[in-house]
């Protein structure tokens, strides 16, 4: 199994842990998903739609995909790094949370000998806008970069009768802007027609600007769908100019800026261009193989929808939003057989624990409920033996031993329930599986390649 590129990422344990203990504690979640509630139609919650670029905030019942991701980032020399949020000081805290056991990456976007490891481009379902960047400073890189495009888009799927679909709009750019295609950019069309202009001077913001309103234009077509990840995928060799308007606004509502600057071999990418894309979205070598980007499309292809909280593990993949699941906490103390149901009807289930990563990221999107608040697990005893509900065999447990859990003493039917101790422990308890006043959490697949029914 080999990585496409090879450079060190952030470590998980100080980005994600730092950041849902500081949600924990102080409360900074988002409003929507305090509010979440079943619906028994199954049709997932729609966003905002305030914001006309509103996005999936992160994101197949899927198969089990490798536990490591296929490739890492292009290492970006002379960029700076990415600070990290700095865990609170608090004595209750350890140090270091508890060990964790293997995962698995719900988001499989691997390769293998420079292909695709056990995943199909075509089951990509996106919305993207290529960026052509056609002044003089592409010089020769800009057939390269036509020629890019046409095989990227030649293994996707365009057909919009199919289940699974990517629109795909190209919009050429120098001093003037011109849309190429509208987002209907078929595997059959060619970039023939895009010529260079032998002209230094962009305009950058313009182009971005047609961008915005060509994914505000699709929104209005047949062919629309309402969870599709946008993304503006930048092809240049030019820094980006002070107007930009509508960029932000794009990316905080969820949308994926791709920058790919075409430096001469050993030159540092432009720090313009660097704070452009979305992070981790900035490359100076994905023209090597275009098979690369296609790679950039499917981590962009994993998120949730606006109402739930995903869980990404950064050791999988940095760029992807949701590949440990997605998950909606339910504030209703209810028995645990009712709330499996619930989550079921939901296309989802009741939590399982498997490692200690995901415990703590549990317990983290709970705590917007309160500190402390007990929440049912899929687990349950039938007299004879503990079993999980996604038929995990998993040996990973985090009984409350010093208090004599499990005790299943006066009853042939458990259920199990987690609580936050101190610190990052969230120690299980066995108690009746009709007992009141434990909330729960709905877990569901995030929205990938293959996969839609999300929710």
């Amino acid at each position: 199994f080999k990585s496409a590129f090879d450079s060190p990422s952030t470590p998980r344990s100080v980005t994600m842990r730092s950041l849902v203990l500081a949600l924990a504690l102080f409360g900074v979640v988002s409003s929507q998903t305090a509010f979440w509630s079943p619906d028994p139609t199954g049709v997932p919650p729609q966003g905002s739609t305030t914001n006309p670029y509103q996005q999936p905030s992160s994101s197949r019942l899927p198969s089990q995909g490798s536990t490591t991701n296929g490739w890492q980032p292009p290492s970006t020399s002379g960029s700076e790094p990415r600070s990290s949020t700095l865990r609170p000081s608090l004595s209750t805290i350890p140090t270091t949370p508890p060990a964790s056991n293997g995962t698995v990456n719900q988001c499989n976007c691997g390769f293998d000998d420079d292909w695709f490891d056990n995943w199909d481009p075509s089951l990509i379902w996106v919305d993207v806008i290529i960026v052509l960047d056609t002044s003089q400073a592409m010089g020769s890189s800009l057939e390269e970069a036509k020629s890019l495009i046409t095989s990227f888009v030649g293994l996707m799927s365009t057909d919009t009768s199919a289940e699974f679909y990517s629109r795909i709009g190209v919009i050429a750019m120098s001093d003037t802007v011109n849309v190429v295609y509208n987002l209907n950019m078929t595997s059959t069309d060619d970039l023939d027609g895009v010529q260079q202009h032998k002209i230094d001077k962009i305009d950058v913001g313009a182009a971005f600007q047609a961008a915005l309103e060509m994914f505000a234009e699709g929104s209005k077509m047949s062919s629309y769908r309402e969870n599709a990840q946008q993304i503006i995928y930048y092809m240049t060799n030019s820094a980006p100019g002070a107007n930009m308007n509508g960029v932000d606004d794009f990316k905080t509502g969820g949308g994926i800026i791709v920058v790919n600057d075409y430096v001469l071999e050993g030159d540092v990418g432009d720090a313009g261009l660097q704070k452009l894309a979305s992070d981790n979205y900035f490359f100076t070598d994905l023209s090597e193989n275009y098979i690369y980007s296609l790679g950039v499309f499917c981590e962009a292809n994993c998120f949730c929808t606006p109402d739930a909280h995903p869980f990404n593990d950064d050791d999988l993949s940095p760029r992807t939003r949701a590949n440990r699941g997605c998950f909606h906490p339910v504030n209703n103390g209810i028995p645990q057989q009712k709330a499996r149901e619930t989550c079921q009807k939901e296309k989802a289930s009741l939590v399982s624990i498997h490692d200690s990563d995901k415990e703590f990221f549990v317990n983290s999107v709970v705590s917007i409920f309160g500190p402390k608040k007990k929440f049912w697990l899929g687990l349950q005893n039938d007299g004879t033996q503990w079993n999980w509900d996604d038929k995990s065999t998993d040996s990973y447990s985090d009984w409350d031993i010093a208090n004599g859990q499990p005790n299943t003493k006066g009853s042939t039917l458990m259920c199990a329930y987690a609580q936050q101790g101190t610190g990052f422990n969230t120690p299980w308890t066995a108690a009746n599986c009709a007992m009141g006043g434990v909330i729960y959490v709905c877990e569901s697949p995030p929205c990938s390649i293959g996969y839609k029914n999300c929710t």
